[in-house]
């Protein structure tokens, strides 16, 4: 905890995850059961969000990944997920890229949150979710009042606002799947969980296929563009080191290839680094830029995009 490189941090602690994923999913909600039977027959997209089984048919609600139980009507001794968490609490550490899918899941996990808080005020303020997967909407305020940060996969995790719909209807998908705009409005520091991507799926809130899931949710280019670089900052805890351009912080930049602010909206996927600086050093660096600002940093990889990526 505390241990740091400028480019590494060691911020937080973490489980692997509270519930299951996909399937196994904590969920309030009664899904569909015509789509659910066309799942388990192999005729639908939605077998990832469809029960588990008889044995859990809102998904694995246990607050722990670990209780995955053996046969039916297990019973488990402990919680020792949450022991973990209380004694994290009191001794001062931070809990942050936290896996949680499911609206259940983040409402039972906030509820414990909010027992330690009150045992020991203050002690959650900062700690962090992921993924957003699907948010009851009455969860937000009481996720601000404890001063809980989010990062955000747009449109859930996967994307998974179609499925979903199919699963619960196309009013949960539009109010439940990734609230950024209403967790932004509640106070709370809400990160980007992609890439230039993920931006475009902030403001136009579109799948693949071009239909927008919770059009009240959208933001706009200025407020994408934060949430994807200060709040990303803030979630790691350096929002004073890095995150935005200003005197006494780490040169971390970029050189865009276009204007973000003016492009179409369905171009800002398709942005490209020119440039890449990190703590003030060039790394990385198209050979058509410094060509043509007669600029070649010394020891900087010059590479296309393209070629960098089959080098990975």
């Amino acid at each position: 905890m505390g241990g740091s490189t400028d480019r590494v941090w060691i911020t937080s602690m973490s489980a692997r995850g509270v519930d299951g994923a996909g399937s196994r999913m904590c969920i309030s909600l009664d899904r569909n059961s015509q789509a659910v039977a066309a799942a388990e027959g192999g005729k639908s997209s939605l077998m990832e969000l469809s029960a588990v089984s008889e044995w859990w048919p809102r998904g694995q609600c246990n607050l722990d990944i670990d209780d995955i139980g053996a046969t039916k009507g297990a019973r488990f001794k402990a919680n020792y997920f949450m022991e973990w968490f209380n004694q994290g609490a009191r001794d001062g550490l931070r809990s942050a890229n936290l896996h949680v899918s499911g609206d259940e899941s983040y409402s039972r996990l906030i509820s414990e949150l909010e027992r330690i808080d009150l045992a020991n005020p203050g002690a959650v303020r900062g700690w962090a979710m992921d993924h957003c997967t699907m948010v009851k909407p009455q969860d937000i305020p009481r996720a601000a009042e404890l001063g809980i940060m989010w990062s955000c996969q747009p449109l859930g995790e996967g994307n998974r606002a179609p499925m979903v719909a199919e699963a619960f209807g196309d009013s949960v998908a539009h109010t439940f799947v990734f609230p950024i705009k209403s967790m932004l409005n509640a106070g709370i520091n809400v990160s980007l969980e992609g890439l230039w991507a993920g931006v475009e799926t902030l403001i136009t809130r579109k799948d693949e296929e071009g239909k927008v899931w919770g059009p009240d949710e959208r933001l706009d280019r200025e407020v994408a563009l934060r949430v994807a670089t200060q709040n990303g900052a803030h979630d790691v805890l350096n929002g004073d080191k890095l995150g935005s351009i200003e005197p006494g912080k780490l040169a971390d930049l970029v050189v865009l290839d276009r204007d973000y602010m003016t492009i179409s909206e369905e171009d800002i996927s398709e942005t490209q680094s020119l440039m890449t600086c990190s703590v003030g050093k060039s790394f990385f660096c198209i050979p058509n830029f410094p060509r043509e600002h007669k600029l070649r940093p010394e020891g900087v990889l010059v590479w296309t995009s393209e070629e960098l990526r089959k080098r990975r």
